[in-house]
């Protein structure tokens, strides 16, 4: 289970049954302490007992720098066919992966490439900006638009693949409830623009 706060409203990302969910405005508050670990409950209120079960639940920290910057706003070489091609090949994986697979296991995919950067001896990485510029022109190829979470995942385990550090995002946004997908490295966003990612706050790192 995930969770952040959005403007006083706590939102939840049940992984495993693939939904976001809110609680009725009086359970809010005891959530929140929930959520912060404060002791400062009722006990015997009917929020206390309405919210027990999250009490159980291990909420992971949303740890991730603020973006400040996009590498979509730099200059990105000239992708070959073949790295296009590629990235082509990465985003259909992670389609037909979040079809048939759970979200919970999606992200445990992604997860698993975690902490495995740095040069590789005997093999030469493929620098970030041209994997990033062979995804992006990818994304034009194949239509974008609903598509941030495969296309995320496909650009994050490429990434990995070649021993670069970044990580994936999820974000919400309140009125009206809109959910997005990113990959950043420390506070660059790099594919997609500052002002949009801005927009959400991120409720799972992975």
């Amino acid at each position: 289970m995930a969770a952040c706060v959005v403007y006083n409203h706590v939102v939840f990302l049940d992984l495993p049954h693939d939904r976001y969910f809110c609680l009725e405005p009086r359970l809010e508050p005891a959530a929140l302490a929930i959520l912060r670990r404060t002791a400062e409950l009722d006990t015997s209120s009917s929020e206390f007992a309405a919210t027990q079960v999250l009490r159980s639940e291990h909420f992971l920290p949303v740890t991730v720098e603020a973006i400040t910057a996009s590498a979509i706003d730099s200059a990105l070489p000239q992708p070959p066919a073949r790295s296009v091609a590629e990235a082509l090949f990465s985003n259909a994986r992670a389609l037909i992966e979040l079809k048939f697979c759970s979200l919970s296991k999606s992200i445990e995919r992604v997860r698993q490439g975690a902490g495995t950067h740095g040069p590789v001896e005997g093999r030469k990485n493929e620098p970030l900006p041209a994997i990033l510029a062979a995804h992006l022109a990818a994304h034009r190829l194949l239509s974008a638009h609903d598509r941030c979470l495969p296309l995320s995942i496909g650009l994050a385990k490429r990434l990995r693949h070649e021993r670069h550090a970044v990580d994936l995002v999820i974000g919400v946004r309140m009125d009206p409830f809109a959910a997005h997908a990113w990959v950043q490295q420390g506070n660059v966003v790099l594919n997609d623009d500052l002002d949009h990612v801005r927009a959400f706050q991120p409720i799972l790192v992975a």
